[in-house]
């Protein structure tokens, strides 16, 4: 069998020449060599925060190569299935410029460079302690054992667990050789997760937010976790950070307030991560654009403000040519699939009835509404209802990203630009969103200010235009 070559985010690679930050070079070139001798599928997932790495590869293949540019360990975590089909999570730090052989037969998972006793002890470590203490990573994996534990109580077991992982790596390396720089970061981690593991459940609990500080042992053990720029690279320190700032702020819905707390608290690269994680979570806030740029002023990492660049479409631009008048004759707005012009009366042609919902990235409720009632609308689809989606973005990256995420169809997906001053939005008195339009077959507007697709009268309304 031929062996296929993944290349990983070579593109990212490239864009970063214009952007200035040091380049991975052929020694920061990492390939995985991948053998399956198993009949079950081996997924992959490695994230790191500071480098531009983000994958999820999944393999049936007997044999790929994946090619990963970074320049700081990376975790790589990889899921299969036992010989009794439970979920096996298995984490190898990886260093950039090696040679990684990864093995799956029916039994077992391991990986080696060839001739580096050294690194192979240190890559056999979490696979030894998986067998010893359970999964390490996974899905909710910190959840599962203590989740309906009284706080207290789960934190002194999660302290357990953190003892009995450090006492592991302690005794793994009076028989195993490891290197200095791999004990402190293994170190590191597990210090850090004991933090994801007690805090996860409590990101969203108001009454928790609220009495802890009252709880001497969950306030000192969330107030004294260690801040380490040494380790802003380990994706375990960046998602204790951001857990500790959710639970310490009461509204976490709130973006602004985030941001602000972990700009004004925090220093350097540990500001740098934890700004940006807050920017990936407040995704649906409506002040993310100013916290954007912002960030761009003040951020000193550069990879992680080209991510940000990238991820929320900044600078991109569309022409767009003002209304000739406030007449809603002369209105437009711009279609995604060509980001051409078009006239609101044109959109209004569509020979079928028509849902239209006026929405917008950083509105949840929109968001929510949409995934809510997707079954609902492929339904309805099917039986001759078009649905168009109009929104109100002011980032054309955020409109993009938004649209995409959410599945919405290129050719019926529309912006209004400049939405507060459209004379689309004065003549049908559009000031909050969600906000929901029937149109008819002769284009006329049918109802204005139409029920959502979750309310149970929108069946009653469409099945009566479908009669028509």
């Amino acid at each position: 069998m031929k062996t296929q070559i993944v290349f990983v985010f070579i593109f990212s690679f490239f864009q970063s020449v214009a952007f200035g930050y040091k380049l991975p070079t052929k020694t920061d070139t990492t390939r995985l060599y991948i053998e399956n001798k198993s009949s079950k599928q081996l997924v992959f997932n490695i994230n790191s925060v500071t480098d531009d790495v983000k994958i999820e590869y999944r393999s049936n293949k007997e044999k790929d190569t994946v090619v990963i540019f970074h320049q700081s360990p990376l975790h790589l975590v990889t899921t299969r299935r036992d010989s009794i089909n439970d979920y096996v999570h298995t984490t190898f730090v990886v260093n950039s410029g090696e040679n990684i052989y990864i093995q799956q037969s029916p039994n077992q998972l391991k990986a080696f460079i060839k001739g580096n006793s050294l690194r192979n002890n240190e890559l056999a470590f979490y696979t030894a302690m998986q067998q010893k203490l359970g999964n390490y990573e996974g899905f909710m994996v910190e959840n599962k054992v203590f989740k309906k534990l009284p706080p207290v109580v789960r934190l002194q077991k999660i302290k357990e667990l953190y003892a009995q992982r450090k006492a592991f790596l302690v005794e793994y390396a009076k028989k195993t050789p490891l290197s200095s720089a791999f004990i402190k970061r293994v170190e590191k981690s597990f210090y850090y997760r004991q933090y994801t593991d007690f805090l996860t459940l409590y990101l969203d609990d108001k009454t928790f937010k609220s009495s802890y500080p009252t709880n001497k042992p969950i306030a000192d053990f969330i107030r004294n976790m260690e801040i380490n720029e040494n380790f802003c690279d380990l994706t375990d320190y960046a998602d204790a950070l951001q857990n500790k700032l959710l639970v310490e702020t009461l509204n976490t819905k709130d973006y602004n307030e985030l941001y602000q707390k972990a700009k004004r608290d925090f220093t350097g690269n540990t500001r740098n991560v934890l700004i940006y994680k807050v920017l990936m979570y407040a995704e649906r806030s409506p002040e993310l654009g100013d916290m954007i740029n912002d960030y761009i002023k003040i951020g000193t990492h550069e990879v992680l403000k080209r991510k940000i660049i990238d991820m929320f479409g900044l600078g991109k631009t569309i022409e767009i040519k003002p209304d000739k008048s406030n007449d809603i004759s002369d209105a437009t707005i711009v279609k995604l699939a060509t980001k051409q012009q078009i006239g609101w009366e044109n959109l209004l042609k569509t020979n079928k009835p028509t849902y239209v919902d006026f929405w917008a990235s950083w509105c949840g409720a929109c968001r929510d509404e949409m995934r809510n009632t997707k079954k609902l609308k492929e339904e309805y689809r099917d039986k001759g209802i078009a649905f168009i989606y109009i929104s109100v973005d002011e980032n054309i990256g955020s409109w993009e990203n938004a649209s995409k995420k959410e599945g919405l169809p290129e050719e019926n997906s529309y912006l209004l630009p400049s939405y507060k001053k459209s004379a689309i939005v004065e003549q049908y008195n559009i000031r909050s969103f969600p906000r929901y339009m029937i149109i008819g077959i002769d284009g006329s507007i049918i109802n204005a200010n139409a029920p959502r697709l979750s309310d149970p009268k929108i069946r009653e309304l469409f099945d009566e235009l479908l009669k028509k």
